[in-house]
């Protein structure tokens, strides 16, 4: 497995496909100011001062020093995952920097039941902002129950928090049988769809030459039927309740 970042040289370009968006960094906006987008800063503080995560049991992380996360440099993952499984890091307080990102992570993961109920700090194995790149941003092994995100990406919490949810759906017996026509899809393809529904473009690499990664996003696009997501967000939604049932503040 190759995952050192390598350019898409055979594709058309991003620019030409989405003609009439405004591609900036990772994210693709389109021209309509209701376009879903991923949180932001301004998100976080006013998160901060209600004090919007009273209660959850990832908490701790949002603020610096109130927990620990495991971090590995960005060069030992593809040795991580060719030796398999998925396992290790070091474990350090959280700093500031991170803890917002977290926080940012944990209110977009508040978009759906599915990825509310596989967002866990815990769970996850941070690579700290680099120069470094490889062909994927972020992995979740099954074996071990861990993943992994680029914290240069970091909507890639929230990809991976997906999968991490659907596991837990399929564990459970709760993740409903696709509808007809359905059968085919790919659990990478439920999530690139739920991404593009509730962050618009984030995942978008921005780049002129479209990567693999673009590929997928417009393939779930036409592909995944919104009222499978539907049913898929539904048994999440019932599952998270009978997993973390919540009294009074």
């Amino acid at each position: 497995m190759n995952l050192f970042q390598r350019g898409d040289q055979n594709s058309p370009g991003a620019a030409e496909l989405f003609k009439g968006w405004s591609l900036s960094g990772n994210t693709l906006m389109g021209e309509s100011a209701k376009e879903p987008s991923y949180p932001s800063n301004q998100d976080v503080d006013i998160a901060n001062k209600t004090d919007r995560s009273y209660g959850d049991p990832s908490s701790g992380f949002f603020t610096k020093g109130g927990a620990k996360v495991r971090t590995t440099d960005i060069s030992n993952i593809p040795t991580m995952v060719n030796r398999g499984p998925l396992m290790g890091g070091k474990s350090v307080p959280v700093d500031q920097k991170t803890a917002d990102q977290l926080q940012k992570a944990w209110i977009a993961s508040q978009k759906s039941a599915i990825s509310s109920l596989g967002f866990d700090p815990r769970a996850f194995i941070l690579s700290p902002p680099s120069q470094k790149r490889l062909t994927v941003a972020g992995l979740y092994d099954k074996s071990t129950d861990t993943a992994w995100y680029d914290q240069n990406n970091e909507s890639a919490m929230v990809h991976e928090s997906l999968h991490r949810g659907m596991r837990k759906l399929r564990d459970a017996g709760e993740m409903p049988d696709p509808p007809q026509g359905q059968e085919r899809i790919s659990e990478e393809s439920l999530v690139r769809a739920l991404m593009l529904k509730n962050f618009g473009g984030v995942e978008y690499s921005g780049k002129e030459k479209m990567t693999a990664g673009d590929r997928q996003i417009n393939a779930a696009k036409y592909s995944v039927d919104p009222k499978y997501l539907d049913s898929i967000e539904a048994a999440a939604a019932k599952l998270y309740a009978k997993n973390r049932p919540r009294g009074p503040r």
